[in-house]
This record gives structure tokens, sequence and C-alpha cells, in this order.
């Protein structure tokens, strides 16, 4: 036997049922639309502060096809402005308690 030649140790039966299974696993994990553990990543922004994007991401994964046809970029750039819009309300709402206003008033007045 000559060095320059390599020696398979495969057979044809288990290259091609190794195959299968390379196939099977890739159709899989492209099948999968959710993520296995979404618990914990709905915790994480919890824990860190950002209630308005756990609750944007909540109602993501809770909608039927809405967002799942956005790209990445997208949908998190939605989860950025949920969050900032209710850290916005959050300081207005402050904001309007503490000024103390001698009068209820409302923007039709």
């Amino acid at each position: 036997m000559s060095p320059s030649k390599a020696v398979s140790c495969s057979t044809p039966i288990s290259a091609a049922r190794d195959a299968r299974l390379r196939r099977d696993a890739k159709a899989a994990i492209i099948e999968r639309r959710t993520p296995l553990l979404t618990h914990p990543t709905s915790e994480r922004p919890v824990a860190l502060g950002l209630t308005g994007m756990a609750r944007a991401l909540d109602e993501q994964c809770r909608a039927d096809a809405t967002f799942h046809a956005l790209c990445f970029e997208d949908r998190l750039g939605l989860l950025v402005d949920r969050e900032a819009a209710e850290r916005n309300t959050k300081r207005l709402t402050a904001q309007l308690k503490f000024a103390a206003l001698r009068h209820a008033a409302c923007v039709e007045e």
C-alpha cells in the first residue's frame, strides 16, 4: 500500500447514514421557529431593568406570524423602541406627579 493513498475507514453505508443524520439535524434546526428556552430569555431583561423590552418580547413570541417575517435587526429595533417609549412614559408620569399642579388639566382645555 502506498503512503500517498488515503485509507477511508467508513463504508458507503455508514457514509450515507452520516450524511442522512447531518441532513436531518440541519432540517430540524431550520424548522425550529422558537428557541428552546424562552423563559430565561424573557426573564433576563426584567432582571436588567428592561421591563418594556421583556413585555415586547413576550408579545412578539405570542403573535401569530406578524413578527416572524421580520429580520433580526427589525425585531430588535422594535424591542428597543418599546423600551425607550416605556421609559419616556414612566419619566413623564413621574414629572407630572411631582409637579404639584393646582388644577387637573387635560389637553382639550
